[in-house]
């Protein structure tokens, strides 16, 4: 059973996935201690812009990636839930040539599939596979709709 205790002003529980042990509130928000914020995986589908207005109903944005080890913990979040190919959608726009976060810093670090960014059209970013932690570029349009990951 899992384990509660006080992170902050919210309770949490803790669970095990492989070797790491990660804080679970009663909301399904896990905390990342590196970061120190909350994420969550939201399976519902959605397109970029209704992503992060349900991210910043939360009182958060798309999560950001901005190391290796940030990725690999979305990811890790995200494949327990049946997510592999196109999903969850993450922080980032394309600005002119260069990939910028919402803050307006440049990303950075990326993990870019082999052969991506390929599209001047597609201005979002997406992981293409959380078995293999890899990025796909995607058109920010209503049409393309995937789960998301917010970070508060």
């Amino acid at each position: 059973l899992p384990t509660q205790k006080k992170i902050s002003h919210l309770t949490c529980h803790t669970i095990i996935f492989t070797s790491e042990t990660w804080d679970v509130n009663a909301d399904g928000w896990t905390f990342y201690s590196p970061t120190e914020k909350w994420y969550k995986h939201f399976i519902a589908t959605a397109s970029t812009n209704e992503a992060a207005a349900a991210c910043a109903s939360e009182g958060g944005r798309l999560a950001m990636v901005t190391d290796s080890e940030i990725s690999q913990f979305i990811c890790d979040l995200a494949e327990p839930n049946g997510v592999d190919d196109f999903g969850p959608i993450i922080d980032g726009t394309v600005v002119g040539s260069a990939w910028t976060l919402s803050t307006g810093d440049e990303m950075s670090y990326t993990a870019w599939n082999s052969g991506e960014p390929n599209t001047a059209d597609d201005n979002c970013i997406h992981i293409w596979s959380t078995t293999t932690c890899v990025w796909n570029d995607i058109h920010c349009s209503d049409n393309y709709r995937s789960s998301y990951m917010c970070e508060i």
